[in-house]
């Protein structure tokens, strides 16, 4: 400080740049819980030891109470400590500061908090010794929520349905029926609480024979206008002999117009495409038009469709196809009673086994004692849309429409 023949005191200060800051996070959306926060600045004035260091979070974004973390270089400090409602850091000093002396104070995973459910950028304050050096400050970034209601796979029966998840990429029996059985691995994506269906296999009831079914990957990436009008651009579909984790022979379907003979697994199989002028909200996955298999038996008629994740929408539109996936329709089930594995516990159709219940994210369905006629459900949010259309298209044997 300075002053003046009449002794007024004036601080002496000089105006910096906005702190740097550093982010390290494996994305922003809601839920994440980034690793390491780095906020590096060049002191305005001059302090001294025992003055605070503050920094103000405009979200609450660290994690609450926490006294360990930091890693400060340029200073030391006595003690620190976040807030209990995670938006405040302070640390005290242990030193005299002059001014224009660099800081990097280095806010470890400890320190940090789970991004909230609150969309928007999150900016920062610094204050030192109680005075204002920043205001505003960017860096941080911007936390993104999702719009929608989710993304865990669903199980629909009727009016009533169940949130689940499965361990990813593992092949799980979903369908048991007297003629064939259906099983189903999801994918995980921005974060662990986001599922959805990536593989189908069908296969006869001995395993002997399969047709597997796979969403294509980084749809986002490809080029649909160097693809054959006939060729199937959103699934993969081979057909093989064995059992599916370890088959004698496998072959590829690329068409949409491909055979598959009624004697190789006893069941009908078609595929089918949505078109651009039918009434669904979502027709296409980006520039792809959605692709369904058909497959009507003895005990089950459903569809495996391509669908987009629309839980994504507006600036996140992208994601929708990254996070493309498969749903599933069950137009009929016949002898219901005869149904068995996940799905038909999570209809209600039969009761409820440990293995099952340890899926389930709500209360379990209560055990239906007939089958009324009700279409059934699995995979992403939207799956009415698709019933809607197939039921409206059974004569229709090259494209799915409303």
């Amino acid at each position: 400080s300075t002053g003046d023949s009449a002794g007024t005191a004036a601080t002496v200060f000089q105006v910096i740049n906005s702190p740097t800051v550093v982010l390290t996070t494996p994305s922003l959306f809601q839920g994440n819980t980034p690793s390491q926060l780095q906020v590096s600045f060049y002191t305005p004035f001059a302090s001294t030891s025992g003055q605070t260091i503050k920094i103000t979070m405009s979200q609450p974004v660290l994690a609450p109470s926490v006294i360990t973390g930091l890693i400060l270089v340029g200073t030391t400090a006595t003690s620190y400590t976040t807030n209990t409602g995670g938006t405040e850091f302070t640390v005290i000093t242990n030193a005299n500061i002059a001014m224009n002396d660099p800081i990097t104070m280095t806010l470890q995973s400890a320190l940090m908090g789970t991004l909230p459910n609150v969309p928007g950028a999150v900016t920062m304050d610094l204050a030192i010794g109680g005075v204002n050096a920043a205001v505003n400050a960017p860096g941080y970034g911007t936390i993104i929520t999702i719009g929608g209601g989710g993304a865990d796979p669903i199980a629909r029966y009727g009016d009533k349905e169940l949130k689940f998840e499965l361990p990813p990429h593992v092949l799980t029996p979903l369908v048991t029926a007297p003629d064939m059985k259906l099983f189903g691995s999801v994918f995980e994506g921005q974060t662990s609480a986001e599922q959805w269906f990536d593989r189908m296999v069908i296969s006869t009831s001995d395993e002997q024979r399969f047709m597997e079914i796979r969403i294509k990957p980084n749809l986002q990436e490809m080029n649909h206008s160097k693809m054959s009008r006939s060729m199937l651009k959103t699934l993969t579909v081979h057909l093989g002999y064995g059992h599916p984790s370890d088959p004698s022979a496998m072959t590829q379907l690329h068409d949409i117009n491909s055979h598959v003979p009624l004697s190789f697994m006893g069941q009908h199989f078609s595929f089918r495409t949505v078109s651009r002028s039918d009434a669904l909200k979502f027709t296409t996955i980006g520039g792809f038009r959605r692709e369904c298999v058909d497959m009507a038996g003895s005990s089950v008629h459903m569809y495996i469709c391509s669908s987009p994740a629309d839980e994504y929408y507006g600036e996140l539109r992208d994601f929708a196809l990254k996070f493309a996936h498969l749903d599933m329709v069950f137009l009929e089930l016949r002898d219901g009673e005869k149904l068995t594995g996940l799905l038909p516990e999570l209809w209600g159709l039969q009761p409820m086994s440990e293995t099952s219940r340890g899926y389930v994210k709500d209360s379990p369905l209560e055990t239906h004692s007939a089958l009324a006629s009700k279409s059934a459900f699995a995979g992403g949010i939207g799956m009415e849309e698709i019933e809607k259309a197939c039921t409206e298209s059974a004569n229709d044997n090259d494209t799915l429409t409303v």
